[in-house]
């Protein structure tokens, strides 16, 4: 659900990185690369590529 409303403020607002879940302040920041992703992942992150938002759900 919260991946969605990203999505749709994306269309209004571009980023590029957001990350979403219950507790996710101060585990990552804009300095991240966004193109690495860690393989284990407490919270959802959300990566523009090409003008679509993509979506890497949280493992843990």
């Amino acid at each position: 659900m919260l991946a969605g409303i990203a999505a749709e403020a994306f269309k209004q607002a571009p980023f590029s990185l957001g990350v979403v879940g219950w507790t996710v302040s101060g585990l990552a920041d804009s300095a991240m690369p966004a193109d690495e992703l860690p393989e284990e992942r407490g919270m959802g992150y959300l990566l523009p590529r090409g003008g679509v938002l993509r979506h890497a759900a949280a493992t843990t």
